[in-house]
């Protein structure tokens, strides 16, 4: 079908080499990003935490999105459970403040089953 003998058959591994080290170097990259977006997410949560002396919270909810570079920002929305009876919600987007909003059992239960 296609005659790639001697110099084209070099050139046609080479540009395959060449666009999978692109390919592989931009998902590295991808990941290296929300890698720090995930330490950035656990570092505010945690300072957050213990600026509102709730360093107990149980993670009830999680919904996480790292975002992309570039594309999308992360943004995190949490319902956390304070025994013995107190919730709240944690909002936290991509450069702005996190939040925390206590809610009624009733409504950390509807986020839930979301």
């Amino acid at each position: 079908m296609f005659d790639l003998s001697g110099g084209m058959l070099w050139l046609v591994v080479a540009v395959v080499v060449v666009i999978t080290g692109v390919g592989v170097a931009m998902f590295w990259s991808h990941l290296q990003h929300q890698r720090r977006n995930r330490q950035l997410i656990e570092a505010r949560f945690q300072l957050a935490m213990q600026q509102h002396s709730k360093p107990n919270v149980q993670i009830v909810k999680d919904r996480t999105q790292l975002g992309g570079r570039g594309k999308q920002r992360f943004d995190v929305h949490r319902v956390l459970h304070h025994p013995p009876d107190r919730w709240f919600v944690y909002t936290h987007i991509q450069d702005s403040e996190p939040m925390l909003v206590p809610v009624s059992e009733e409504g950390a239960m509807a986020a839930v089953l979301d």
